[in-house]
């Protein structure tokens, strides 16, 4: 959500959505912004990885955000995954498995 409100400029859009799909606990932010690179999403959930390599003090930032994130999906046994929002921006969706 956080790199959302950083790279999503003024006017455009951040939604949340979540619901249960195939015994999964489904969370998706969709963004309009800026996007990511097909070739740099395979490094986002890398460690220290930035795409935006300026050092800009305005979004800040260390890389360490989506692999931590990354890190406690898998602690629940899900998956996090990056896509392109087909209108034009990111979807980050989170799967958590629903036990009884």
């Amino acid at each position: 959500m956080d790199n959302a409100i950083k790279y999503t400029p003024k006017g455009a859009t951040i939604t949340v959505n979540s619901n249960i799909e195939a015994r999964n606990l489904k969370i998706q932010i969709c963004d309009t912004g800026i996007g990511i690179s097909d070739k740099n999403k395979k490094s986002v959930f890398k460690r220290f990885y930035r795409e935006e390599k300026s050092g800009n003090k305005q979004t800040g930032g260390n890389g360490l955000g989506l692999s931590i994130a990354e890190w406690i999906v898998r602690a629940h046994k899900g998956k996090i995954k990056v896509t392109d929002n087909p209108g034009g921006g990111t979807i980050f969706t989170v799967l958590l498995p629903v036990t009884k």
